[in-house]
């Protein structure tokens, strides 16, 4: 698994808790963590985080530095 050291930062950067975080995205505060230690987060739970952030999932998977997100597509309709 991936560790995601990105979620740990800019979470503290906006002085917030892993509890808040967890409330957030509808996990445990141990499951939060786990995720900032080990990852193994869920796509949709990255996706909540990168909206709550108003940053990219790049981002926050530790795939560029860059917190600006990119432009994101409509959503398709089902």
């Amino acid at each position: 698994m991936k560790v995601y050291h990105h979620l740990a930062e800019i979470r503290k950067e906006r002085g917030l808790t892993q509890k808040k975080i967890a409330e957030v995205i509808g996990v445990s505060e141990g499951t939060y963590g786990r995720y900032e230690r080990r990852g193994g987060i869920r796509v949709s739970h990255i996706d909540a985080l990168a909206d709550f952030y108003g940053t990219s999932t790049d981002y926050l998977m530790d795939l560029t530095d860059t917190q600006k997100p990119h432009p994101r597509a409509p959503k398709r309709k089902s």
